[in-house]
């Protein structure tokens, strides 16, 4: 069965399709890598674990586009895999288009019918050349993330400490003083550069000022504010089940002005807010009480002018396995929210995982969600937290200064939202 994934071919599935094809000439083999990069989109046929087909879109991401190396394995012709990539780059087209938007290719004589029939015109006095205009649907100002990767990044003011009208700092790692330190549009990433994941995240979410609507992104990218070699990318998740994990919610990003929200969302796909997890992990995460911490803190009466700060990452534990010499992949994640109900800053910890009685089976064969104190989690990720309300008390639900230390700090399993009290 062919199945269709939403991205930019790599270099090496790029040549083995342009060369069964014999277009082995066609290309810059050494400047290709980079040529991908900047794509707009595209689009990868697979059958099976074999690449048949790949397309993209180049151009400014506005007005004017281009249809790019649309190539299909000859043994897998006659299949609809050309037309199936081509509607596909079409439909991002209309996604993200403000309005009127050309879109341009060049075509085979022999694949001048398919086009075609997709709605092209061969442009008067050239057979090759072809034109399609479409009605973009997307909003003003939308287009495409600028550059390869980061373009706007810097500009932006990333985690507002005083968010919550008081001092609220993001957690430090305390044996990496010096890790690097990246603000993006209502969040700021703070990197650990050996295990080329974030140490952790940081961001503010505005529940007054929420833009739904904004489309989802579907190109993630670099950060140019730091090597290839310090981040993880798209080699990890190619050809497996991994998921690239948001750590910043995307939906807790798209506040503000229209586009601030555009400005977030595309800023939150950039590879450096991105954890490799096993789908299962990243379903869970999203479909379960984890994916809704957040919203249940929003929906609470008391809470004031509905904005909270929320902090996260994952536990970057010495013993986690690695995955093709490239990464370690975390096996848990952490995740801090604070808010101010009437006059108080409160805050609550919590982690997904599936080892906390010491005892592992299969790896991620069950996730569950516990609450544990700051100086818990202090001690699993190697953060320091002291910058956060009741970081130097045990949680509310885990004892009080009387009992035996052991028992305050015993994290306590959340099934619900109505297992917390705020």
């Amino acid at each position: 069965m062919i199945v269709f994934e939403e991205r930019v071919p790599s270099a090496a599935e790029q040549r083995a399709v342009a060369e069964s094809v014999g277009w082995d000439d066609h290309f810059d083999w050494a400047s290709l890598p980079a040529s991908l990069r900047g794509s707009e989109h595209g689009v990868v046929a697979r059958d099976g674990d074999r690449v048949v087909g790949v397309g993209r879109l180049v151009g400014d991401g506005v007005r004017y586009w281009y249809v790019q190396d649309v190539m299909v394995r000859p043994d897998a012709a006659d299949q609809g895999i050309a037309s199936g990539i081509v509607e596909r780059l079409l439909e991002r087209v209309r996604q993200v288009a403000p309005a009127e938007a050309i879109v341009g290719l060049f075509a085979s004589p022999e694949a001048v019918g398919v086009y075609e029939e997709l709605g092209f015109v061969v442009a008067a006095g050239d057979p090759l050349g072809m034109t399609l205009t479409l009605e973009g649907e997307g909003a003003p100002g939308e287009g495409a993330p600028e550059g390869s990767r980061s373009a706007a990044a810097a500009e932006t003011l990333g985690y507002d400490a005083e968010f919550l009208g008081e001092p609220v700092a993001a957690p430090t790692p305390v044996a990496d003083p010096e890790a690097p330190v990246l603000p993006y549009a209502h969040f700021t990433v703070t990197m650990h550069l050996q295990r080329r994941l974030a140490w952790s995240v940081a961001w503010n979410v505005d529940g007054l000022a929420l833009q739904p609507g904004i489309p989802r992104s579907s190109r993630f990218f670099l950060d140019d504010r730091l090597t290839d070699e310090q981040q993880t990318g798209e080699a990890v998740y190619r050809d497996n089940d991994l998921d690239r994990g948001h750590i910043a919610r995307r939906a807790d990003l798209l506040w503000g002005t229209v586009d601030e929200a555009k400005q977030a969302n595309r800023d939150s796909f950039t590879f450096t807010n991105i954890t490799p997890q096993l789908a299962g992990f990243n379903q869970s995460s999203r479909g379960g009480i984890w994916g809704e911490l957040e919203n249940g803190v929003l929906e609470l009466d008391e809470l004031v002018d509905r904005r909270i700060s929320v902090f996260g990452g994952p536990v970057l534990a010495d013993g986690d396995p690695w995955y093709r010499d490239l990464v370690q992949l975390p096996r848990d994640h952490w995740k801090v929210v604070v808010y101010r109900v009437a006059d108080a800053l409160r805050s609550k910890a919590f982690l997904l995982t599936q080892d906390l009685d010491g005892l592992r089976t299969a790896y991620l064969d069950a996730f569950r969600t516990y609450e544990l104190s700051l100086a818990e989690l202090a001690e699993r990720t190697g953060l320091s937290f002291d910058g956060l309300p009741g970081a130097d008390k045990p949680g509310a639900d885990e004892g009080s200064a009387d009992e035996p230390a052991a028992r305050q700090r015993t994290p306590r399993e959340i099934v619900g939202l109505d297992d917390l009290r705020w």
